[in-house]
């Protein structure tokens, strides 16, 4: 049984485009364009994300207001994925009896709430995109294999590249043909 999607509410962000799921089906066939910008799929083992596919950097979005739109439904959408609310604060707020261990394990904490407060910062969506890497990577890092925390976040990590496209198709935002 396929679950409906939730409407993501209008009120967070500038949008006027419909999210149902037929409407972001055919928006996104309508919105691709034919850029050369290549998307390589590929799988490598890199520190902390083991096998899962390492995610290509976003396509650029002009201009910066629209950008920082879709970084904003970005981390509207991961929270809303993120229903364990695991990435939403700083790990060492969220989990003060592991911060010792924790800031010795992983030199560059991020959370959404981070995110969010340096949302005005962001020059281009690959600078977002490197901070939510940041906060999979960290979980994968810190976490075992077998732990709920890295299946949990793995689950969610394998989301991104959908939560991205589906954040531009709501914006207008074209994405390349090949993407």
């Amino acid at each position: 049984t396929k679950s409906a999607k939730k409407a993501v509410p209008k009120e967070n962000y500038e949008s006027d485009v419909s999210s149902s799921d037929s409407d972001v089906d055919s928006t996104r066939k309508k919105m691709k364009t034919s850029s050369n910008q290549g998307v390589v799929e590929r799988t490598r083992k890199i520190d902390g994300f083991h096998s899962f596919n390492v995610l290509e950097p976003w396509p650029n979005i002009k201009p910066k207001k629209k950008m920082l739109t879709v970084c904003k439904i970005m981390i509207f959408r991961v929270e809303r994925l993120d229903y364990k609310t695991m990435f939403h604060k700083p790990a060492v707020r969220l989990y003060p009896d592991l911060a010792d261990m924790y800031l010795k394990v992983i030199k560059y904490p991020m959370d959404l709430k981070t995110m969010r407060s340096n949302l005005r910062k962001y020059q281009s969506i690959q600078e977002m995109q490197k901070d939510l890497i940041i906060i999979f990577d960290n979980c994968f890092t810190f976490n075992s294999k077998k732990s709920f925390e890295y299946n949990y976040a793995g689950g969610m990590f394998k989301q991104l590249r959908k939560e991205f496209e589906d954040s531009c198709v709501e914006e207008n935002v074209a994405l390349p043909e090949n993407w």
